[in-house]
């Protein structure tokens, strides 16, 4: 069973860290937020 809200949390704190380190938004910011909530959800299930 996968955990959304945990999912959501982890896409957005990749997210904005990645904002913030680089700041500006590239689109391997978003791959890497995408990425963290799969694996995420994958070791949740």
């Amino acid at each position: 069973m996968s955990r959304p809200i945990n999912g959501l949390i982890a896409f957005v704190s990749v997210f904005l860290g990645a904002i913030f380190a680089s700041g500006s938004f590239t689109l391997s910011t978003l791959i890497v937020a995408v990425s963290a909530f799969l694996v995420l959800s994958a070791g949740n299930a």
